[in-house]
C-alpha cells in the first residue's frame, strides 16, 4: 500500500467497521432490554408474521378453555340439581311403600299424601328455579339463551368444534307424563294400597331416567376435561413455538454484547491511530 496523505483507506475503511459494530451492538442492547429477538419488521417478517398468528390463536385456544370451565361448571351443577332431584324420589317412594300398608288410618295416609306432594313440588321448583349465568336449566331448554333442549359449548378455534349435551328435564309432569299425576301436574296418588303400588313402579321408572340423566352429565364432564387436558397442551407447546421465534436468548446475547463491546473500543483506538498516519509522512520531510 502506498504511503500518501490526501486519501487515507484505513482511515475510510476502519470507521465502516466502527459504525457496524456500533449497530450490531445497539441491536444487541435492544434485545437485553425488550427480551424480544426481533423488535422492528427488518429483523424477521416471516418470523414476526407466524409468531402473531400463534399468538392469535394460543388467545383463541384460551378462550376455548374458559368455555370448557364453563361448561364443566354448569354440568356440575345440573348434576348437584339431579342429585337432589333423586333425593326427592327415594322419599317419595318411602312414602309410596309405607302407604301399601292397609292398616293405615286416613288420616295418616293424608299425611303421606302432603308428603309426597310436597317432594313433587320441590322437584318442580328445583327445575324452574336452577339457574347458571341467568339463565335456567333442568326444565327442558336453556332460557332464555336458547330455544333448544340441547347445549352447545365451543371448544375448539374453527366452526364445529363444539360439545354438545341434553338438558336434563326433571319435572314430575315431564318425567312421569304417563297419567299417573293429578290434573295439576304435580301430585301422585297413594290414596289406596293398589295407587301406592303402582305409584312405586313409576317412581322407580323416574329414578331409572333421572340417573340416566346424570350419568350422562358425568360423561359429559369427563370430555370436558379431556378437552381441557389437550388444549392446555397444545397451548403449552404453540408457547414453546412462538418462544423460539419471538424471545432473545439472554446468555447469547450477553456474549454478543461482550463481544462488540470489545471491537467498538478496539475500533476506535485504531481509528485514532490511523487518523495520525498521515503525520508521519513528516518524518520524511526531515
Amino acid at each position: 500500500m502506498a504511503f500518501v496523505i490526501n486519501t487515507s483507506v484505513n482511515v475510510v475503511d476502519i470507521p465502516n467497521t466502527l459504525r457496524e459494530t456500533t449497530r450490531g451492538l445497539s441491536d444487541t442492547f435492544q434485545r437485553l432490554a425488550s427480551g424480544m429477538r426481533a423488535n422492528l419488521a427488518v429483523d424477521g417478517t416471516a418470523g414476526l408474521s407466524l409468531a402473531a398468528r400463534m399468538t392469535a390463536q394460543i388467545s383463541q385456544l384460551s378462550t376455548s378453555i374458559c368455555n370448557a370451565n364453563d361448561g364443566i361448571a354448569m354440568v356440575q351443577i345440573m348434576a348437584g340439581a339431579l342429585e337432589e332431584g333423586v333425593y326427592c324420589l327415594r322419599q317419595m317412594r318411602q312414602r309410596a311403600v309405607r302407604a301399601t300398608q292397609a292398616s293405615l288410618t286416613t288420616e295418616e295416609r293424608l299425611a303421606l299424601q302432603q308428603e309426597v306432594d310436597h317432594l313433587l313440588g320441590e322437584m318442580h321448583r328445583i327445575a324452574q328455579d336452577m339457574q347458571f349465568d341467568g339463565c335456567s336449566f333442568l326444565a327442558g331448554q336453556l332460557v332464555p339463551a336458547a330455544t333448544t333442549d340441547r347445549i352447545v359449548i365451543q371448544v375448539g378455534t374453527r366452526a364445529g368444534q363444539a360439545i354438545s349435551f341434553d338438558i336434563p328435564d326433571i319435572r314430575p309432569d315431564a318425567l312421569w307424563g304417563d297419567g299417573h299425576l293429578s290434573p295439576d301436574g304435580y301430585q301422585a296418588n297413594i290414596a289406596t294400597p293398589v295407587a301406592a303400588e303402582e305409584t312405586i313402579q313409576s317412581v322407580d321408572l323416574l329414578l331409572h331416567r333421572v340417573m340416566e340423566q346424570r350419568s350422562e352429565l358425568r360423561r359429559t364432564q369427563n370430555r370436558f376435561t379431556a378437552v381441557i387436558a389437550n388444549l392446555n397442551n397444545v397451548v403449552e407447546n404453540l408457547s414453546a413455538a412462538r418462544s423460539c421465534l419471538t424471545d432473545a436468548d439472554l446468555a447469547a446475547q450477553m456474549a454478543v454484547s461482550t463481544q462488540k463491546i470489545i471491537l467498538q473500543k478496539a475500533g476506535a483506538a485504531i481509528l485514532a491511530q490511523a487518523n495520525q498516519q498521515p503525520q508521519w509522512a513528516m518524518h520524511l520531510l526531515h
